[in-house]
Order: C-alpha cells, then structure tokens, then sequence
C-alpha cells in the first residue's frame, strides 16, 4: 500500500535549489525514511501543470489484488482456509467473558 504514497516537495521553481535538496534530503533520510524504505515515493512539484501530471501518472493504475483474493483465486483456498475466514472463524469461537449485568 505504501506504493501509492508521495511525499511530495514544492517551490523548485522559487526555492535555492541547494538548500532544497538539503532539506529534502534531511526529510527523506529522517520521517519519512520507513515510508520510503515501504515503497512510497518522493517527488518534486514545480508549480506547473506537466509536473502535477507527472506526479499523478507516477503512481500507477494498475489495480493490486487483496490477499483474498489472491487466496481464493490463485492458491485455490476454500474461504475457510484464508487469512481473514480463519480470523472470522476464531472471533466466532473464542470463549468471551460474560457481560457484566449493571447494578449487581
């Protein structure tokens, strides 16, 4: 998920432009480093149209398959079998504590 995440930089057409790499730099080695390191992306706006496109464009369309689906469809698992019909299965048979009744 963290593809379609961008950290994105603007003022490269007023900014000095060494002082802007620096600081995007320090922001990408820094907070934003985990994000990066996941498959995000950083990218600079430079105030016209192209670059905004370019920044959009750059995040992709093609459509990722959730983990069911890639359960059911490509290792053929009965719903039972996948992650989230195991988990829905465990919270429908857990052993819950009693409500507390209200005044006793």
């Amino acid at each position: 998920m963290a593809d379609r995440v961008r950290l994105v930089t603007t003022m490269w057409g007023e900014a000095n432009e060494e002082l802007a790499e620096r600081t995007e730099s320090r922001v990408t080695a820094g907070p934003w480093k985990a994000l990066l390191g996941a498959g995000s992306g950083c990218e600079r706006f430079f105030n016209t149209k192209q670059s905004a496109w370019n920044i959009v464009r750059g995040l992709g369309d093609s459509k990722k398959a959730l983990l069911l689906q890639r359960e059911l469809v490509d290792i053929s698992l009965e719903f039972v079998q996948t992650t989230v019909g195991r988990q829905l299965h465990l919270g429908t048979t857990q052993v819950r504590p009693p409500f507390a009744v209200r005044g006793s």
